[in-house]
């Protein structure tokens, strides 16, 4: 299986949240930011530093799996 390469995540920026309407804002709390790349042959989940994490989350291969499967590939 060939290694399909992340894209480089987009980091958080302290400031202020918007405040004009139609914005909207996500809170940051601790954890793992992960990049997912699904289809064929498999998905893969990369962390922001580009480390595969696939193995620690078997609950979103399994979901993008089983969506691919009923799917097909998102490509």
């Amino acid at each position: 299986m060939s290694v399909r390469k992340p894209v480089k995540p987009m980091l958080a920026t302290l400031g202020p949240p918007p405040e004009k309407e139609g914005w909207a804002f996500e809170q940051k709390w601790d954890g793992l930011r992960a990049i997912a790349a699904t289809g064929e042959p498999a998905p893969v989940l990369w962390s922001r530093n580009g480390n595969v994490i696939t193995r620690l989350f078997p609950e979103i291969v399994d979901l993008s799996t089983a969506w691919t499967r009923a799917n097909g590939s998102p490509r």
